[in-house]
């Protein structure tokens, strides 16, 4: 069984499916970092201009140089210092320029490229949405390990199942034997006339059911092998040896222990608490959207026409841009009543599933009660149908009673038998859901 329980923690198609979800919600994250990083982008473009395009000033560049320090004078009066600075930094370059020479407007050939950084300042909605996938892929865990416990039941489950249906089929194949001898020796009694021909049909008829109950066992066997390979990835045939890895010692602590137990280290329980965080992120998350979006961006120009207005090969600008949203129609406000909605569904959950754990616990527990006196009852009707088969066999070997009666009782032995090892299965799935309910199903427990 550890070995089949280590397959379906490896093989398992839905806790395979659970840990892809996990590593998605960790690739989220990534991505939502990056929306609050710096971000560097760069730009390059070739342009062939046709026709190349010239404009001559029709008066010098020492008089426009003139021009732009009188405007600058007049702006710096009004205050206007950074658009005076900028005037007089053109005339310095006019000064510079020969007077002859030509503004290009649009060069035969130009190369233009652009190096910008842009750098959040401030950004609720981004903000909001990495705390979210945050709680989101601790949500995942959870539910990975939600997975894990409930793959490793599944699995307890299908193995017991497997070996109670092993069991029952040799109970089977025992009964088909006996039947069987029971057959061949009235075959030979009849012959002696000292049985008759309508207890010789009976005997037939016995073997004949036996050995089709076999059968139906073989295939209840089979199906349920089959079921437990579909669970841990093995698809060839295989067989199942009865080892019981499970320490029920454990399970003897009061239903108040238990309790406590189940409510540290149910998976499920921890999901729905971390879901109810999840829900105050979102709800702390929607309250930054209504803050203003601030974005700081650095540009850098290269153009290989210095030839134009500028005159120079490399120009920079720096940004700040700001924005509010003023009305969205209401979705803003929309959302907010929506994640206090799911708050209080998560703190409903969670109080249900506390309650479910308490009634679940308890109910198993007074079930075991219950199915351990059945256990002793049939322990007791074993061994007297035992006794009674081995008194019949006597008694019809001397002619005291019908054999039609011998082979009543032996199905009544079979069908004792039967129960017996029913009642051993069933008090085997209900410690192993004891276990379940309590958080102890964990890969640690198995390993």
């Amino acid at each position: 069984m550890k070995d089949a329980l280590q397959r379906a923690l490896h093989n398992h198609t839905a806790l395979r499916l659970a840990r892809n979800n996990l590593e998605r919600r960790e690739v989220d994250i990534t991505a939502r970092w990056a929306a609050l990083l710096p971000k560097v982008r760069l730009g390059a473009v070739y342009t062939w201009n046709i026709p190349e395009v010239k404009k001559s000033l029709s008066f010098g560049n020492e008089a426009q140089a003139d021009l732009n320090r009188h405007v600058a004078f007049l702006l710096k009066k009004h205050g206007e210092l950074g658009a005076a600075e900028q005037l007089e930094r053109q005339a310095d370059l006019m000064k510079q320029r020969d007077t002859r020479q030509n503004l290009v407007i649009s060069p035969k050939h130009s190369f233009d490229s652009k190096l910008s950084l842009e750098i959040p300042v401030v950004n609720g909605p981004d903000i909001a949405r990495l705390l979210a996938s945050d709680e989101a892929a601790a949500l995942q865990e959870a539910k990975v390990h939600e997975q894990e416990a409930l793959t490793i039941y599944q699995t307890a489950k299908a193995c017991y199942q497997a070996l109670h249906l092993q069991n029952i089929l040799l109970l089977r194949e025992q009964a088909e034997v006996t039947a069987e001898e029971r057959a061949s020796n009235a075959i030979e009694r009849e012959l002696r006339s000292r049985l008759s021909e309508k207890d010789l049909k009976e005997a037939k008829a016995n073997f004949q059911q036996k050995q089709a109950e076999r059968l139906g066992a073989v295939l209840e066997y089979r199906a349920a092998i089959g079921e437990l390979g579909i669970i841990i990835g093995v698809h060839e045939e295989f067989a199942i040896v009865d080892s019981d890895i499970f320490m029920f010692e454990t399970l003897k602590a009061s239903p108040e222990k238990l309790i406590e137990l189940a409510m540290i280290n149910r998976p499920d329980l921890k999901a729905e608490r971390q879901a109810l965080k999840i829900a105050d992120k979102e709800r702390f998350g929607n309250f930054l959207q209504f803050l203003p979006t601030l974005t700081l961006q650095v540009d850098v120009k290269y153009t290989s026409n210095n030839k134009g207005m500028m005159g120079q090969h490399f120009t920079s600008a720096v940004s700040l841009t700001a924005g509010v949203s003023l009305f969205d129609g209401g979705a803003s406000i929309a959302e907010l009543r929506d994640t206090s909605l799911k708050k209080r569904e998560s703190e409903i959950k969670l109080r249900q599933l506390a309650i479910d754990i308490d009634a679940g616990i308890r109910g198993r527990k007074e079930r075991l009660l219950q199915l351990e006196a059945s256990l002793k009852a049939y322990e007791l009707k074993a061994e007297a149908a035992k006794l009674s088969l081995e008194v019949a066999e006597i008694q019809e070997s001397k002619g005291r009673i019908h054999f039609q009666d011998l082979l009543d009782i032996g199905d009544r032995k079979l069908d004792t038998d039967v129960a017996y090892k029913r009642v051993q299965f069933d008090i085997n799935l209900e410690n192993l859901a004891l276990i379940y309910e309590a958080g102890l199903l964990t890969p640690e427990f198995v390993r």
